[in-house]
């Protein structure tokens, strides 16, 4: 279905108003006046897309990083913003080495334009509740651990249940889901609840509990459980990047005074899995990311007797009411 997006009309200054008059009701144009006119006599019209380039960059702080979610070029992201601010006569950002942030007038806009883009958003989703039967893509953003654990056959059961829905999901950490759902970049995400999710709505997807997994012949193969004082000090095999599951490592270890010493650092669980099993060292992962493969591997799965062992994660999303039918019945399969 087509998305309907209603032209903006922002009057460049609190004062004054922008004038509609029919070309039928129009007056003569009177002779060429010396007197100039006044700038607030103009309006400005903003597309949606320079619209959204103006939100992300403000909330990221930086044109490049806006360019990058929207998978453009950072000049033309520059050069979108710099026609919007030339067509009001207001500067809209304040530009230095560190970034940009928006000014009292890019605030106002901002306050604005975040609010049209989610009614555009929730109308989109009346409009397509008009269409018969469930049909349209949905963007989903997700862990590793959601990826690899949950969401094969959670996906799988929701699209023989609604066959003309498309899912477009992305693996991304969770500070990277939270950004994507912020920036209307991905419908849904789901994200490990310690992260911040600010003016997100979530709900309850599913609980993960972390275990420890050693080398079959490590010394703490024997024990049942272990807490991370135990592991600490010794050689640590760690995701790549800012995860949410290396970040809440750190900091447990951080909060004992110590740290992860990381050996070895891989893009994925299966790589993790291998590495621990040639001896190369120990790691923590989900227990549904483990236990499929004790068999086949020679590791270990111990309990981690410690209250963040077991975290929770989170289906997000900007507003679930005004979710497309197709990702809001996807909301309500993988959440209720």
């Amino acid at each position: 279905m087509p998305c309907w997006k209603p032209p903006i009309s922002v009057p460049p200054s609190s004062r004054g108003r922008p004038e509609v008059m029919s070309a039928c009701c129009q007056e003569p144009a009177s002779p060429r006046s010396s007197t100039p006119q006044p700038h607030n006599s103009r309006s400005m019209r903003i597309d949606f897309a320079s619209l959204q380039l103006f939100v992300t960059a403000c909330r990221r702080g930086s044109i490049t990083a806006a360019a990058a979610a929207h998978h453009i070029a950072a000049s033309a992201v520059s050069r979108r913003l710099a026609e919007m601010e030339a067509a009001s006569g207001v500067t809209l950002l304040e530009r230095s080495k560190r970034g940009v942030a928006p000014t009292a007038a890019g605030q106002a806009l901002l306050a604005r334009a975040e609010d049209m883009l989610r009614l555009a958003d929730r109308i989109d989703g009346d409009l397509a509740d008009f269409s018969t039967g469930v049909r349209g893509t949905v963007r989903l953003a997700a862990n590793t651990s959601a990826v690899t654990q949950y969401l094969p056959d959670d996906l799988a059961g929701f699209g023989q249940a609604h066959p003309d829905v498309r899912i477009e999901l992305r693996e991304l950490v969770s500070g990277d889901i939270v950004a994507a759902v912020s920036d209307g970049l991905s419908d849904l995400g789901i994200a490990a609840s310690h992260v911040p999710m600010p003016g997100l709505q979530s709900r309850p997807y599913r609980q993960d509990e972390l275990v420890a997994v050693v080398p079959s012949a490590h010394p703490l193969a024997g024990r049942a459980a272990v807490r991370m004082a135990d592991m600490a000090d010794l050689d640590f095999i760690a995701l790549q990047g800012e995860s949410s599951l290396r970040n809440l490592l750190q900091a447990e270890a951080a909060r004992l005074g110590g740290s992860l010493a990381i050996r070895v650092e891989m893009l994925s669980f299966d790589a993790i899995r291998r590495m621990v099993a040639a001896g190369l060292g120990i790691t923590v992962l989900p227990r549904g990311a483990v236990d499929p493969y004790l068999d086949r591997l020679a590791v270990t799965a111990l309990a981690i007797k410690e209250v963040w062992a077991t975290r929770q994660l989170m289906l997000i999303a900007r507003d679930f009411t005004g979710l497309s039918p197709a990702a809001r019945a996807l909301s309500q399969a993988l959440a209720g």
